[in-house]
């Protein structure tokens, strides 16, 4: 009975993650239940657990979805024993009235819940060849083989991506009918799949001036596409957390309270303590009072965006 309730999807690709969500719903005979999509970077076990043992009597079928089950990854986050204890329990006597679907791009086998988990659910994992897909959508076309490597890495596996892009590749190729690696590195937007972490640690080299790493970071940035606004706005929103959390602090909060006042999950306030060494209110406030000068000066054109960042950057 719980492997027909129960699947853990492994792919690391969202696009057919997400597909075979939808076939699923259909095929256990949920399609058109409430649909109810967990995050465990914003969302605890206990809370998920709670979900799917609560009966409603106005809509008693439900599918909960758990985006990326963290706990059968390779993932800084901890969950408690306990907590992984109950979820193996319900794994053994699911609710009859509620289809659980579990998405992972990769399970850490290493793990003792995996291989428990893995015997209590049924288990589809989706692997799909990205060359291929090239091979396919560029069909006569000429591609050099470096050129299909270098698109591939830029799309990351995300094979939504790679279709768009080579849609587009196709077009701009369709009178030449050739494709090089210098149109790929001009055409195609490189996919970044961890764009929080990117910008943690951009945030951390500029707390630690250290300029060496704060460039490194911004040129890697603007090969994601960032604009100066969009890194503007990312440093004055973590300058913003550091400044609230070292006011917790001085009140002698804890992690998981100040996570409840601020209303961020407990992963992030534990990184943004990281920071803390490394800055005085005073400092902070500063900080965040040269991002709203810059930001006004460029917003009336007082000065170039580009310039205006980059010379933040250096005065660091």
């Amino acid at each position: 009975m719980a492997k027909m309730q129960c699947y853990l999807i492994e792919s690391k690709d969202r696009s057919l993650l997400q597909k075979k969500i939808e076939e699923l719903t259909t095929s256990s005979g949920f399609e058109g239940e409430e649909v109810i999509s967990y995050d465990l970077e914003e969302y605890s076990m206990a809370q998920v657990l709670q979900e799917l043992d609560t009966y409603s009597f106005l809509s008693p079928r439900k599918v909960v979805v758990i985006k990326q089950a963290l706990f059968l990854m390779a993932s800084d986050i901890k969950f408690s024993e306990e907590d992984l204890s109950l979820f193996l329990k319900y794994l053994q006597n699911p609710n009859p009235e509620a289809l659980l679907l579990m998405g992972v791009s990769k399970c850490d086998e290493r793990k003792k819940i995996v291989k428990e988990t893995k015997k209590l659910v049924e288990v589809v994992t989706l692997d799909v060849d990205p060359m291929e897909i090239v091979e396919e959508e560029l069909a006569g076309y000429e591609i050099a083989s470096d050129a299909s490597r270098l698109l591939v890495e830029y799309c990351e596996e995300d094979t939504t991506k790679l279709f768009n892009e080579c849609e587009k590749l196709r077009l701009f190729a369709l009178d030449t009918k050739k494709i090089s690696s210098d149109d790929i590195s001009q055409l195609v937007v490189k996919k970044c799949s961890n764009t929080e972490q990117l910008a943690f640690d951009f945030v951390k080299a500029i707390a630690s001036k250290d300029k060496k790493q704060v460039f490194y970071y911004y040129d890697l940035l603007k090969e994601y596409h960032f604009e100066p606004h969009s890194m503007i706005g990312l440093i004055e929103s973590q300058m913003k957390l550091v400044y609230q959390v070292l006011l917790g602090k001085r009140m002698n909060m804890k992690k998981d309270e100040l996570a409840k006042r601020l209303k961020e999950h407990p992963f992030r306030i534990q990184k943004t303590l990281l920071f803390l060494p490394l800055y005085h209110e005073e400092e902070v406030r500063q900080l965040i009072h040269k991002l709203h000068d810059l930001d006004y000066r460029i917003k009336s054109g007082k000065i170039d965006a580009t310039v205006g960042f980059e010379m933040f950057l250096i005065d660091l």
